[in-house]
């Protein structure tokens, strides 16, 4: 776990109640890549749900915690292995 992911989660932590904390953010993984943090959701509810209520609070402790930050990411995917050039984590094509 990178030491920025860590920082967003015991803020997180704090913030949230142990359900949504428990629910929510549990199950993500994240991946520090350069200067991109990828934030890995389970599955597409996951990520839907975690992105539309949680992105902004996630985003402002990761530039928080790493001020060299540009981009937060939040993919569908598992852990393991730097992405390509044109690849993140998961090995999805990034969106245009």
């Amino acid at each position: 776990m990178s030491d920025v992911w860590k920082h967003c989660v015991e803020v997180l932590r704090r913030e949230l109640t142990s359900q949504q904390f428990n629910t929510w953010i549990l199950p993500l993984q994240a991946e520090e890549h350069g200067d991109r943090l990828y934030v890995l959701a389970p599955n597409r509810f996951v990520l839907d749900w975690v992105r539309g209520r949680f992105a902004p609070q996630i985003e402002e402790q990761a530039r928080a915690a790493q001020a060299r930050l540009a981009e937060v990411q939040f993919i569908i995917g598992e852990t393991g292995g730097a992405p390509g050039p044109r690849k993140p984590p998961n090995g999805q094509p990034r969106p245009p």
